[in-house]
């Protein structure tokens, strides 16, 4: 659970500094960018459910500043697999997070699932090491 809010304005700068990289690489609908097609089309075929075109909406909105990650949330729950059990890891983390949800429905909190935290994770070092994630 993350509180500091110096920590959680640098995880949003990561991941929307992610997105902009993102943008500038394959957004191919933007007249005279159509040569990124065959880019973007490689890159889907490798990050199909990040680049969806439902996903990759929001990564525009979220590099042109347009969408935020954590909405000014004061507090902000990350959920990482533990993939070395024998269980379904992605299932485990689904249920924790709708259970999550459903507690702080119970008690009167405001949630919201974001997914879009993970490109500070998956694509740079510095927040795994900084929270002291192996």
């Amino acid at each position: 659970m993350l509180r500091d809010p110096e920590i959680i304005s640098g995880m949003t700068d990561t991941s929307v500094k992610i997105c902009k990289l993102f943008k500038s690489s394959i957004d191919y609908p933007i007249p005279g960018k159509r040569w990124r097609l065959p880019i973007a089309k490689f890159s889907i075929k490798f990050k199909p459910a990040n680049l969806h075109p439902a996903s990759f909406c929001a990564v525009t909105l979220i590099a042109e500043h347009k969408l935020g990650i954590f909405h000014s949330a004061p507090t902000v729950i990350v959920i990482f697999q533990d993939v070395r059990g024998i269980s379904n890891s992605d299932l485990d983390c689904g249920i924790a997070g709708q259970n999550m949800v459903l507690a702080a429905h119970c008690m009167g909190l405001g949630t919201c699932w974001v997914s879009f935290a993970k490109l500070a994770f998956q694509y740079t070092g510095k927040w795994k090491e900084r929270l002291g994630i192996k």
